[in-house]
């Protein structure tokens, strides 16, 4: 459990850096080629244009069709091979810089989001999903991981409190442990409070943001349902 949490303002960024025993060249197609990025890159993969303002495609596999809540497309905005490569994912810029260290390289992976409150969910992820990077580097079989005790660790390490913008915007994100169905009818939202769920398995992903509303109350809502 290797992630970090970085703070600039109101954005955050969940950061991993990790020393790979494989030369740059190797990373590099590892991390731009579909083939490669389908064993390892989320929910099946992603299609890359490698060239700046190219188009990203993500795979999502397994995911609501709602590119609201799952985008599935994205742009380039950074490229100098075989160093670095930057790219979104909806608004969220991921980047991935490589670094020559000996007879391997440094891998310095970060994803950039809004608001502390997705930091557990998106750290647990990326834990797993650069674990199975290692793997397919390594030649190797990926370990099989459930992300959920990650998320509660990542939870602990960097607190999961909601968060309130300068704009006095209240943002909430638990993961529970109940199917999406009795979570919607749990939760009901108004004119100011408007309740998000992602279908997970048997829990599910919920994303709350409000206008004004009280940041304890909005946790505890959300809580009563784990």
């Amino acid at each position: 459990m290797d992630g970090t949490l970085v703070r600039d303002g109101e954005t955050y960024a969940v950061r991993f850096e990790r020393r790979l025993h494989h030369p740059v060249d190797r990373v590099w197609r590892a991390i731009t080629d579909q083939d490669e990025l389908r064993k390892w890159f989320p929910d099946g993969g992603v299609e890359l244009e490698l060239a700046i303002g190219g188009k990203v495609r993500f795979a999502a596999e397994g995911w609501e069709d709602d590119n609201e809540l799952v985008p599935r497309e994205g742009t380039v905005t950074q490229l100098d091979p075989p160093r670095l490569l930057e790219f979104t994912w909806g608004d969220d810029p991921l980047r991935f810089e490589l670094t020559p260290e000996g007879d391997g390289c440094v891998l310095v992976f970060s994803q950039t989001f809004e608001g502390k409150a997705a930091a557990p969910r998106l750290a647990a992820g990326w834990t797993i999903c650069l674990g199975n990077l290692d793997a397919l580097l390594d030649g190797t079989a990926a370990e099989s991981a459930d992300w959920f005790p990650l998320y509660e660790q990542y939870a602990k390490q960097f607190g999961d409190e909601p968060t309130v913008d300068g704009e006095g915007v209240v943002r909430v994100e638990r993961v529970v442990a109940r199917p999406k169905g009795e979570v919607e009818k749990a939760l009901r939202g108004d004119d100011a409070t408007r309740f998000q769920l992602i279908e997970a398995g048997d829990r599910t992903i919920v994303l709350c943001t409000s206008a004004g509303g009280d940041p304890n109350e909005l946790q505890e809502r959300i809580e009563q349902l784990a």
